[in-house]
């Protein structure tokens, strides 16, 4: 035999076992293997919660709130949460989020551990099994300065207060989440963020 047909034969070889050893271990583990053409097989999940104010919620008033994510999958993932607003008033009308240039709610965020980008809120660490966020929302509270449409009139000793109902008082203000999960070896290109998720 001469050196080339040695040298084929050995390169063919370790050419096979190197697929051979490639396709066992993605078969028989938990390891994924990504690729930038197709993010169609990456693990990604979405969960939905919401916040519908209190009954009795007066301005300055601030309601405890909590947006924690948990990780029960075996490998790491990354996250991100978006949120909708919407005040909707006793007779149906949709009201601003904004009262004299100054918003209705004021929604306090843990701008420590998760960063925005664009309408995301992504945490600042990738999650390893078993392993939960800090809280997005630590509170979500009714501007002490929100004004409502109520007229007062008193009569001797006692004040009458009505409402037409297209106001704030007797509104309803909720607060729609969404939160993701991805693996996080791909959520840049399945989130398509520049954003750094250590």
């Amino acid at each position: 035999m001469n050196k080339n047909k040695i040298y084929l034969m050995v390169v063919s070889f370790f050419v096979i076992a190197s697929i051979f050893t490639i396709f066992w271990i993605t078969k028989n583990s938990n390891i994924r293997l990504f690729s930038s053409v197709s993010l169609s097989n990456v693990y990604n999940k979405e969960i939905h919660d919401s916040f519908e104010s209190p009954i009795r919620w007066t301005p300055g008033q601030s309601v405890k709130k909590s947006v924690i994510v948990d990780n029960n999958e075996s490998f790491r993932i990354a996250v991100r949460v978006s949120f909708d607003q919407k005040w909707v008033s006793a007779t149906g009308k949709i009201l601003s989020l904004k009262q004299n240039g100054n918003d209705t709610v004021i929604i306090k965020i843990d701008e420590d551990n998760w960063v925005k980008e664009g309408e995301y809120y992504y945490y600042k660490r990738g999650l390893n099994k078993n392993e939960t966020t800090t809280s997005l929302i630590d509170s979500i509270t009714l501007n002490r300065l929100l004004t409502n449409d109520s007229v007062c009139v008193r009569e001797g000793n006692s004040i009458t207060c009505t409402s037409s109902g297209d106001g704030y008082d007797g509104a309803i203000y909720t607060l729609n989440i969404k939160i993701e999960k991805v693996e996080y070896n791909a959520y840049k290109n399945y989130w398509n963020t520049n954003i750094d998720i250590i």
